[in-house]
């Protein structure tokens, strides 16, 4: 789950003026966060589903377990 949460924020992608090279703003992570906290804490109670989706990727290498996140999130968000 910190791992989810540290990929929605990670300061990598994540740049406080919005500009290139990050692939977000700042605002737009936080405004991220802030809306999906309720489905993130429920998330985090019964993390079954995100483990599930995670067990699809066999690698734990960085760019594709981050990646995995991002989809998760793009996947199942919007039904929560």
């Amino acid at each position: 789950m910190r791992a989810l949460v540290w990929s929605l924020l990670s300061s990598g992608l994540v740049n406080e003026s919005g500009e290139y090279p990050a692939c977000v703003s700042a605002q737009w992570s936080h405004e991220l966060y802030d809306s999906i906290r309720p489905f993130l804490m429920q998330l985090d109670n019964d993390p079954v589903e995100l483990q599930q989706c995670l067990e699809q990727f066999k690698s734990w290498r960085l760019g594709i377990r981050f990646e995995a996140y991002w989809a998760f999130i793009a996947m199942t968000y919007e039904n929560a």
